[in-house]
C-alpha cells in the first residue's frame, strides 16, 4: 500500500516538473496510477474480505510507527476517488490540449 501512495506522489511531481511539456504523457501516467490503485484496492478489499494492515517503525525509540489499513469502506472510498480522478484527468487532456499549462492539473 505504501508503494501505491508513493507512486501517486512521484507521478504528481513528475507531471509538474519533468512532463510539463508533455501533458498527454502526464495525464496517461496519472490515469494508469489510478487504475492500478483501483485494481489493488479491489483485490485487497473484496476478494479477501478482511482488513489488510501494513506497519513500519518510524521512530522506534519514541514508539512511533506508520500504519496503513485497507477495509471495505476504504476500498469504496479509493474507488470513488480513483474514478473521479481518472475522469478529471481524461477530461483535462481534451480540454487543455493546446495549452501548455495542463501539467498543473495532473
Amino acid at each position: 500500500m505504501f508503494l501505491l501512495l508513493l507512486a501517486h506522489f512521484i507521478v504528481a511531481i513528475a507531471a509538474v516538473t519533468v512532463w510539463q511539456s508533455r501533458p498527454r504523457l502526464s495525464a496517461v501516467a496519472g490515469i494508469a496510477v489510478f487504475a492500478v490503485t483501483s485494481a489493488f484496492a479491489l483485490r485487497w478489499g473484496v476478494t479477501d474480505g478482511e482488513v489488510v494492515r501494513e506497519q513500519w517503525e518510524w521512530l522506534g525509540a519514541l514508539g512511533l510507527s506508520i500504519s496503513l489499513e485497507m477495509d471495505s469502506f476504504a476500498v469504496m472510498m479509493v474507488l470513488i476517488v480513483s474514478i473521479l480522478g481518472a475522469g478529471v484527468l481524461a477530461y483535462s487532456v481534451s480540454y487543455f490540449d493546446p495549452d501548455k499549462t495542463m501539467a498543473r492539473f495532473t
